[in-house]
């Protein structure tokens, strides 16, 4: 069956995905756990997670499962703000 995208838990990082031969666009993979983290330590698990992206230059940001009921809506706002902000200077960079 032929795939265009491989979502990647958290367990399994875009870096790890590629050396394994995978050269599919990359779906994922931040730790839902993470999200009942202070913010600063939140912010200190994306940046990763989309260096890795931008390096690969095919992925989609989204966690690595689901988010779990106790997740305040204001930190998933600005987690969305904060990717979105990342990728919007690459786009301004690249035009």
């Amino acid at each position: 069956m032929p795939i265009d995208v491989l979502g990647l838990d958290w367990r399994t990082s875009i870096n790890q995905a590629q050396q394994l031969g995978v050269a599919k666009t990359l779906q994922g993979n931040l730790d839902p756990s993470i999200l009942l983290a202070p913010w600063n330590v939140i912010e200190e698990r994306l940046k990763p997670i989309l260096d890795q992206g931008m390096e690969n230059g095919k992925h989609i940001f989204n966690l690595g499962h689901g988010v779990f009921p106790e997740v305040q809506p204001e930190t998933l706002r600005k987690v969305s703000e904060f990717v979105h902000h990342i990728y919007t200077k690459i786009i301004i960079v690249l035009h």
